[in-house]
C-alpha cells in the first residue's frame, strides 16, 4: 500500500509540473489549469512536510521571504507611478519564483535528479506533439498548416506567424527554449551517469529539433548548435556524430536544396530580421533613458516608457528584458538580480561545471532578445539548473 502511494504521489507530481511547463498559456479552453496546477502542487507539498515530518532549511525560508519582500516593496512603489498594471507583473515574477523554489524543495526532500530528467523529457515530448496537432488541426479545419488557430481556440493565444519553406507556418512559443536547451540537458544527464543507454534519448533530440526549427528563432537555432557539440563530446562520440549529422543534412540537402536555402534567407537575410533587429536597438534608447531618470531605486515593478509599448497587456514587457530591469529595480535591485547570478556562476566555476555554465549564461543571455525570465514555462529550466548544482536529491521517498 505504501509503495501504491509513493508512486501516486511521483505520478501527480510529474503531471503537474510538466502541465506548468508546456502550456502556453495559463488556461485550456478557459479553464484556469495553471492556476489549478499550482494549487495542487502547494497542497501536495504541505501533504509531504506534514506526513514525512520534513523540515525545511531555515536558509531557505530567510532567502524565500526576503526575496519576497524586496518584489512587494518594488510592487508597491511601482503602484505609485504605473497603477495596477504592476500587479501584472509582479504576478508573473512572483509565480515563477514561487514554483522554483516549490519544486525545489521537492527535489530536496522527496525526489531524485532523474525524476526531473524524466519531466524535463516528457515534456519536450508533448511540446513536439502540441506543434504536430496544431498543423493537423489547421489543416483539416482551415485547408492552412499554420497552427495559429489550434493555440487560439484552445488556448486563447493569438500567434504571429510566417510561412516557411516546406508548406509550413512558424508557430513560436515560450515552450520552444525547453528544446532548445535538450542537448544540454542530456549532456548533463549522461555526465552525471542518470541514463545509461542513449538511443531513446537521442531520437527525443530529434523532436527537440524539429520544435526549434520551427520556432524560426535564430537565437534558439543558435542554443540547440552549441548543445549538440558539448552533447556530442560528451558522448564521446564528437567526430562520429558530427558525421552522422552533415550525412543526413546533405542528404536532405540534395533532394530539399532550395527550401532549405529559402529557409537560411528568410531567417538570416531578410528585411524582417532587420526591422526585428531594429526594434530592440530602439528599445535600448528608450528604456537608457527610462533608466537614467531614477539610476538609484528604479521606477517600480511594472515600469515602461508610454513612447515604446510593445504590448497593450503587458506593457512592461520588452524584448530586451534584462535592460528593462534596470528602469524597473535601478542599480540598487538590479544588483541583487545580478548577485543571484553570479552566486550560481561563482558554484559552477568552483564545481568546473562548463556545461552548467554554458547553459546559465546561454539562458540568461535569452533575454537580451525575448522575454524568458519570467514565465511559468522556464520553471523546469531554472529547476533543472539549480538541482543538479546544489546535487539535490530527495531522502524521503527515494530510500
Amino acid at each position: 500500500m505504501k509503495i501504491n502511494k509513493e508512486i501516486m504521489i511521483r505520478r501527480t507530481y510529474y503531471m503537474i509540473v510538466i502541465i506548468i511547463s508546456i502550456l502556453p498559456t495559463g488556461y485550456f479552453l478557459l479553464l484556469p489549469v495553471k492556476l489549478i496546477s499550482l494549487i495542487l502542487l502547494v497542497i501536495l507539498l504541505i501533504y509531504i512536510l506534514i506526513k514525512y515530518k520534513a523540515k525545511i532549511n531555515k536558509s531557505f525560508i530567510l532567502f524565500f521571504i526576503s526575496i519576497s519582500i524586496f518584489l512587494m516593496i518594488y510592487t508597491l512603489y511601482g503602484v505609485l507611478s504605473f497603477g495596477t498594471i504592476s500587479l501584472i507583473e509582479f504576478k508573473l515574477i512572483f509565480t515563477t519564483f514561487l514554483l522554483v523554489s516549490i519544486i525545489y524543495l521537492f527535489q530536496s526532500t522527496l525526489f531524485k535528479k532523474i525524476d526531473l530528467y524524466n519531466i524535463y523529457t516528457l515534456s519536450i515530448i508533448f511540446i513536439f506533439l502540441f506543434k504536430v496537432i496544431a498543423y493537423i488541426y489547421g489543416y483539416i479545419n482551415f485547408n492552412t498548416i499554420s497552427g495559429s488557430e489550434f493555440y487560439k481556440s484552445f488556448f486563447d493565444l493569438n500567434i504571429i506567424s510566417l510561412q516557411l519553406p516546406f508548406g509550413i507556418y512558424r508557430i513560436y512559443l515560450l515552450t520552444d527554449m525547453i528544446c532548445a536547451f535538450y542537448p544540454f540537458v542530456l549532456a548533463l544527464a549522461i555526465q552525471d551517469k542518470l541514463i545509461k543507454k542513449t538511443y531513446l534519448f537521442n531520437l527525443i533530440m530529434y523532436l527537440s529539433l524539429f520544435v526549434v526549427l520551427t520556432s524560426f528563432s535564430r537565437y534558439l537555432i543558435f542554443v540547440f548548435l552549441i548543445g549538440i557539440f558539448f552533447n556530442s563530446y560528451i558522448q564521446q562520440k564528437v567526430l562520429k556524430l558530427i558525421y552522422i549529422y552533415l550525412f543526413i543534412f546533405s542528404v536532405i540537402s540534395i533532394f530539399y536544396y532550395e527550401q532549405i536555402y529559402a529557409f537560411y534567407e528568410l531567417r538570416f537575410l531578410s528585411v524582417n530580421n532587420q526591422i526585428s533587429d531594429f526594434i530592440r536597438v530602439e528599445q535600448k534608447d528608450v528604456l537608457i533613458n527610462l533608466f537614467l531618470n531614477k539610476p538609484y531605486f528604479g521606477h517600480g515593478i511594472g515600469a515602461y516608457d508610454i513612447d515604446l509599448i510593445r504590448s497593450i497587456s503587458e506593457p512592461f514587457s520588452y524584448e530586451q528584458q534584462i535592460l528593462s530591469l534596470l528602469p524597473k529595480f535601478g542599480i540598487v535591485g538590479f544588483s541583487i538580480f545580478c548577485a543571484m547570478f553570479l552566486y550560481l556562476l561563482i558554484i559552477s566555476l568552483i564545481k568546473k561545471e562548463i556545461l552548467l555554465i554554458s547553459m546559465l549564461i546561454l539562458f540568461i543571455s535569452a533575454s537580451f532578445f525575448n522575454p524568458y525570465l519570467f514565465s511559468t514555462n522556464m520553471v523546469i529550466i531554472y529547476s533543472f539548473i539549480l538541482v543538479i548544482l546544489h546535487d539535490k536529491e530527495g531522502k524521503i521517498i527515494n530510500e
